[in-house]
């Protein structure tokens, strides 16, 4: 965005820089910006002496309001200093909203006044005025029409506005224009899926037109994706997700008095809550519990018995 204190000081040279972008409709834009704030400006000063005088005002009602006890007649005028001060306030609070809005329209003026052309920079209306100054190489033109920047952004803008449209859950679509994968048969546009709070995609694809002619000798569009499924399931459980209608995980921890035999009885009592569709766990119960306990509930547990007593089977199972 130009400094506006360039068009100030210099329309016709930001003018001629517009011409020389071919962007005649542009030109009243200069004028408009200089009225604008030309307008602003004034707002701006005459706030600035009504706040500057605020405070003599009501040092002056102070004054008269002290004088006014031994002269009654102070008083009176003391109410037209008040009057005033009340006034001003009004007046002030009507150039602030002014000086807003018109901050606002001067600023979407400036976004669109081009910036200053670089000495350097060819004039012309399109590329084909561009003078090459030095070349690398051999120029390599694809088998593919290359498109102009408006219609890859509007192609863009479809994708957007078509996957935002037809979206059956909650989800944010971000354009990330460093977003680079690591195979080279996508011949189009390529995306990743991430989770909040991680920094890694669980999931990614894109366009490969060309794929399926390798194997088959016929080309046709297409567009897939590959899930990670290790991360996905990291990610899943270090949240404690749980899926609609899953079964229960169910940890009976046993103590070191348990003998063998003991061990089989607790099984065959387990038996009851596999039946009732549980999912059960028998182990033994670690010498640190609480750390055996967290590592268990990353890896769905919810629910855990403690039996350190072969007698405390029949009473906690």
């Amino acid at each position: 965005m130009l400094d506006i204190k360039l068009i100030r000081e210099n329309p016709e040279l930001v003018k001629e820089n517009i011409r020389k972008k071919f962007q005649n409709a542009k030109l009243p834009l200069v004028d408009e910006a200089i009225a604008l704030d030309a307008e602003k400006r004034a707002a701006e000063s005459e706030a600035n002496e009504l706040r500057a005088s605020r405070n003599a005002l009501s040092k002056k009602i102070g004054m008269l309001m002290g004088q006014a006890k031994k002269d009654p007649s102070k008083l009176a005028e003391a109410e037209e200093v008040k009057a005033q001060v009340k006034a001003n306030a009004d007046r002030l609070a009507q150039l602030e909203q002014m000086e807003e809005k018109l901050s606002e329209q001067l600023a979407q003026i400036m976004k669109v006044i081009p910036q200053i052309i670089d000495p350097s920079v060819p004039i012309g209306p399109n590329d084909e005025h561009n003078v090459e100054v030095q070349r690398f190489g051999e120029c390599k033109t694809p088998a593919f029409p290359i498109p102009y920047h408006a219609e890859i952004m509007e192609s863009f803008r479809e994708i957007m506005d078509s996957v935002t449209a037809t979206k059956a859950d909650s989800f944010e679509l971000v354009f990330d224009p460093t977003l680079v994968r690591g195979m080279s048969y996508y011949t189009g546009t390529i995306f990743e899926i991430t989770i909040d709070g991680y920094n890694f995609s669980i999931a990614g694809g894109g366009r490969y037109d060309d794929m399926i002619g390798r194997f088959s000798g016929q080309g046709a569009p297409a567009c897939g994706f590959s899930i990670g499924f290790e991360r996905l399931v990291g990610a899943l459980l270090d949240k404690k997700f749980k899926a609609e209608g899953s079964r229960e995980k169910v940890a009976v921890l046993y103590g070191k008095a348990f003998g063998s035999g003991d061990v089989a009885a607790l099984q065959c009592k387990c038996n009851a809550l596999r039946e009732a569709g549980k999912i059960v766990l028998v182990q033994k119960m670690n010498k640190n519990v609480g750390f055996q306990k967290q590592k268990l509930e990353a890896e769905g547990y919810s629910s855990f018995i403690d039996v350190r007593y072969p007698d405390e089977i029949e009473t906690k199972l």
